[in-house]
């Protein structure tokens, strides 16, 4: 809102392209890298955050609309986090737990 010189009151004129602009390449793939492992810490399953990735990829490949998500990218993503899970030996079985929100 600072960058943009807006108000509380004018936050709906807000441009919704600069929260999807992502950290490219590398940066979504450290950042997948490091929310897993923080997720696992907890006592998170990782899968969630396959299961989140493949949902993007499905929307994706069945949109009517043209989309900027990469579908390569997705696919390494996901590709990715299958292979730290199994990095950190975490069961693809383990149970989810849902996520604490206040």
């Amino acid at each position: 809102m600072n960058e943009q010189h807006l108000s509380l009151r004018q936050s709906s004129k807000l441009k919704a392209e600069s929260f999807f602009e992502g950290y490219g390449h590398d940066g979504e793939l450290l950042a997948d890298r490091e929310g897993v492992k923080l997720a696992v810490a907890a006592g998170y399953s990782p899968n969630g955050a396959v299961r989140l990735l493949e949902l993007f990829l499905w929307i994706s490949q069945h949109s009517t609309k043209p989309t900027s998500v990469s579908q390569a990218m997705l696919a390494e993503r996901i590709a990715h986090l299958r292979a730290l899970r199994d990095e950190l030996h975490t069961p693809n079985t383990s149970p989810e737990i849902p996520l604490a929100l206040p």
